[in-house]
């Protein structure tokens, strides 16, 4: 039985909670906390798989909670539950929590929620996956700029000029974030030359999306074992993913996160491509890049919506079959239809499980021809 800690503040709001969940009595046992300190003295009595936890609360707010949880429990899934569904409120709960949900939750949101979470903690565990990760030796550390943007972020709305100044001491990440800005992708006609004109044209969460790819590119590179050619071949096929996957899903947190997904999706090749050949070879067919990839990513304390997207975005339907398009199918989608686009269909195989039960298997035609004009422009590149 799944041991949750649901808490808010208001007990209204925790009673109505608690009527809304009587049918999950059988398979979860319940505690209803008012407020963090109430939380915390429940999990002293008994440790909890699951907080789902309200973010505006006086005192321990929620994302001290989670700070608090990700030290002393960090086995423990973290569920964010807010009517606060601004940026500055996602934000804020990036890398703190599992899952973010916007008030009120159905009881399907949160069973679906929790089910995703422990899918892919039980994923992370597998025994196979955590060899490889061993034989690497000294995997990369979460970029350094990556956090100070990330705490800058968690601040205050940072001016343009601060994330500038911040970025413009690494040459790498200047020279791709200009590369990005100019690319025909995003039908420059008056080139950028600053970083301060790239960070505003691209926005901030594309920004972050780079810092993390650079980093990764560097580190793969200095070992050597990843060829340039095929670091290219990398760096230019997840651009154009990220791309694709952002324009299938639109503006808004979903775009964001389908664009970082993309960026990221194949970063499990240079995890396995730093592992020594044998074990890659014993562990073929039981460790694939996605889930080192994925791997990685949840060391880093990454959101666990992005880890879901690096691990399932090959069968998007291991993460559970779901309505509508998510992220998630957003790169998936777009992975297949740029690697057919590539000359390398056999590689990628769609996955008509998840589009079935998605409800848009109808508009794969127009999703391929959003996939070809993004192509053409890379190509123009």
């Amino acid at each position: 039985m799944i041991r949750v800690i649901f808490v808010d503040d208001e007990p209204d709001v925790l009673e109505g909670l608690e009527n809304r969940l009587r049918p999950m009595r059988k398979s979860w046992k319940m505690r209803f906390a008012n407020g963090s300190t109430e939380a915390l003295a429940f999990l002293d009595e008994e440790p909890a798989d699951v907080v789902v936890s309200d973010m505006r609360m006086p005192g321990i707010d929620g994302p001290s909670l989670f700070r608090h949880l990700e030290r002393t429990h960090p086995r423990t899934i973290r569920i964010a539950l807010s009517g606060q569904t601004n940026e500055e409120s996602v934000v804020r709960t990036l890398g703190l929590a599992h899952q973010f949900l916007a008030k009120p939750a159905t009881v399907d949101d949160l069973r679906a929620a929790i089910a995703r979470t422990m899918t892919l903690q039980e994923l992370l565990a597998d025994k196979d996956l955590e060899r490889l990760v061993r034989s690497i030796g000294q995997l990369p550390e979460r970029p350094a700029l990556y956090q100070e943007l990330v705490a800058l972020l968690d601040r205050r709305t940072p001016s343009l000029s601060e994330v500038a100044a911040l970025v413009e001491g690494e040459a790498v990440v200047t020279a791709r974030l200009l590369q990005l800005a100019n690319s025909a992708f995003f039908g420059r006609t008056k080139p950028l030359t600053s970083v301060r004109e790239a960070v505003s044209f691209l926005g901030l969460n594309a920004v972050r999306a780079i810092l993390l790819s650079v980093e990764l590119f560097d580190w793969a590179g200095s070992l050597a074992r990843v060829s340039g050619s095929r670091l290219d071949e990398l760096h230019a096929h997840g651009l154009e993913v990220a791309i694709v996957a952002s324009r299938l899903m639109g503006d808004g947190e979903s775009g964001v996160l389908a664009f970082t997904g993309g960026v990221l999706h194949d970063l499990g090749e240079l995890v396995m491509g730093a592992a020594p050949p044998d074990v890659v070879e014993e562990l073929e067919g039981r460790v694939s890049h996605a889930d080192a990839g994925a791997r990685l990513l949840a060391l880093w304390g990454l959101p666990a919506s992005l880890v879901e997207i690096v691990a399932h975005h090959h069968r998007p339907s291991r993460a559970g079959e779901r309505a509508g398009l998510t992220p998630l199918l957003a790169v998936h989608l777009a992975n297949v239809l740029v690697t057919e686009l590539e000359g390398r269909a056999s590689e990628a195989t769609l996955d008509d499980v998840a589009l079935e039960a998605s409800g848009k298997a109808a508009d794969l035609p127009a999703f391929r021809a959003i996939a070809e004009a993004a192509h053409r422009e890379r190509s123009q590149s």
